[in-house]
């Protein structure tokens, strides 16, 4: 029998899917899951895997990127034919139905039945479930996993390219899990037991087996109808009353928010969640985030020290740096971005072997002879996405010249390296990538003629793009895009209120977005950071 979970990025799929697997071979049962704990079971697969998970191939074609993808299924259906001919369980979390969710969320018009009989090998799974979750919460559980395993210098092809992957296709799986029959289970507020033992027990009913039905009072879920006043507050308490529970999300829910009741909740949560906790004190320069820095030192020296960044190298941060100097060099390397002193050269001096491409990044800007030095050194050695970004900011012929090298092994880099920059060699190398996601993320806070005229053009199919890359802008023409984006790209036009709260034009924008969309939990939670970053004394 071939079980097949679905469900987006963060739902919780793989868990739940490799939990189902062992709980069946407690029962007796022969499993094979070809993709459990996230390890592939085909080498090939997994090649093809990273292909299309490389941020720098972010220019792959929809139609081929679906090829590609099509072909790793297969590679992985060989071995699961295999098994069923066996007479084995196999639970997989993904089939081509991934792949076709995908193609239609980056635009494709392609019939589900034209690829199925193309890359399923003839056989369809005897169940699907589909791991239903608010895209929201997937998102932030996400980056939740991210920063737990360490891979937050990822960056991942999917966002690269689309807009609200998570929401876009979860819409799509939703509609198939209708017209299909597939079975659902929500796993947005319940735990991860409760979605396994509601899992088991469909599949029970196929298999002949039944398992003790698990009871449980689940996470109340964001619900707001109120106004901006009452947002913080009741904020907070949700995020106090699912911290016990969920204290992953409720960290990252608080995460990099300048408040009091911030820091209380971030002190609960400490000893739990360290790393989800250490990397949010990021930009936070009080007395509570200090002392949970130094609390938090030993067990996450990396995101203590990155939390350091542009934060001044005297007093504490950079006598916390000098600490955390041997533990964490990336991350110290990291907290330099764009410092240019002899101390932050001093240590970079000392770390580089250390951690490279941290001390690439941390170069970000800057035109001296020494940094120039360590590019050409990495560069002979090693060039890298890291080499190209730590060109951002600069319009120099040397910059050029780099770019121009690095340009069709790190597209991706290369072009993000021109983030705000305007000359015209800046606007020919936008134009050559088209109208990409990543091309209007480039042109934040410009108001050239040249960057409004990509506003304008990508509006409509890059909203929330388009409107966080006002950020920073105060003009007329700000303020009018702004309010034409804010029903179709809250949390866009968030982003780019930062800075600009105190305008009464930007606060009732921001109240209308807040009774609009206040219901959901990023644009609640992006809202109560605004507020408490910018009038921190007043929602402490």
């Amino acid at each position: 029998m071939l079980i097949c979970f679905e469900g987006i990025d963060g739902s919780g799929k793989t868990t739940i899917s490799s939990a189902v697997a062992a709980r069946l071979r407690d029962l007796g049962f022969t499993v094979f899951h070809p993709r459990e704990n996230d390890r592939i079971a085909s080498r090939v697969a997994s090649k093809l895997r990273s292909v299309t998970r490389d941020v720098e191939n972010f220019e792959l074609n929809p139609r081929s990127e679906l090829l590609v993808n099509l072909a790793r299924e297969v590679e992985l259906l060989a071995l699961v034919r295999e098994r069923l001919e066996r007479g084995e369980v196999v639970i997989s979390d993904r089939f081509v139905y991934s792949h076709y969710a995908m193609a239609l969320a980056r635009g494709l018009s392609i019939d589900l039945e034209e690829i199925v009989p193309l890359a399923a090998l003839g056989r369809e799974p005897e169940m699907v479930i589909l791991v239903d979750c608010d895209p929201d919460v997937a998102w932030l559980r996400k980056r939740a996993r991210k920063i737990e395993t360490h891979r937050v210098d990822e960056e991942g092809r999917k966002g690269a390219v689309l807009e609200d992957p998570c929401s876009k296709l979860a819409a799509v799986y939703r509609r198939l899990a209708r017209e299909r029959g597939w079975e659902v289970i929500e796993n947005s507020c319940g735990t991860i037991e409760h979605a396994v033992v509601s899992a088991l027990s469909l599949i029970g009913a196929r298999l002949n087996f039944t398992v003790p039905p698990h009871t449980e009072v689940s996470l109340p879920a964001w619900s707001f109808s109120g106004d901006l006043e009452e947002l913080s507050a009741g904020f907070f308490t949700w995020v106090r009353a699912i911290a016990d529970r969920d204290p992953a999300l409720a960290a990252m829910l608080v995460h990099g928010m300048e408040s009091g009741r911030a820091d209380r909740i971030r002190v609960a949560l400490a000893s739990r969640v360290p790393a989800i906790i250490a990397s949010g004190l990021t930009g936070l320069e009080g007395a509570e985030p200090w002392r949970l820095r130094l609390s938090l030192a030993s067990s996450e020296p990396e995101y203590v020290a990155r939390s350091l960044v542009e934060m001044e190298d005297e007093g504490q941060a950079g006598e916390l740096r000098r600490r955390l100097a041997r533990a964490a060099p990336s991350g110290v390397l990291w907290s330099l971005r764009g410092a240019d002193d002899e101390e932050s050269d001093a240590l970079r001096e000392q770390l580089w072997e250390a951690a490279p491409e941290a001390g690439l990044r941390s170069l970000e800007g800057l035109d001296t002879l020494r940094a120039w030095a360590w590019r050409f050194r990495e560069f002979r050695r090693r060039p890298s996405g890291a080499l190209a970004r730590s060109l951002e900011g600069l319009d120099t012929m040397p910059a050029w010249t780099l770019r121009r090298r690095l340009r069709e092994t790190f597209p991706y880099s290369v072009l993000r390296s021109v983030s705000r920059l305007t000359s015209p060699q800046a606007w020919d190398l936008r134009r050559g990538f088209g109208g990409a996601k990543a091309v209007v993320e480039t042109i934040a806070g410009l108001d050239a003629a040249e960057a409004w005229e990509l506003r304008l053009r990508k509006a409509h199919a890059l909203p929330e793009s388009v409107a966080a890359s006002l950020r920073g802008l105060g003009t007329l023409e700000s303020n009018r895009l702004r309010e034409a984006l804010c029903e179709t790209a809250p949390l866009g036009v968030l982003h780019s209120l930062k800075g600009n709260l105190g305008e009464s034009r930007s606060m009732e924008l921001l109240r209308r977005i807040v009774r609009r969309d206040g219901r959901r939990l990023r644009v609640a939670r992006e809202a109560v950071r605004l507020l408490c970053n910018e009038f921190a004394e007043v929602h402490a």
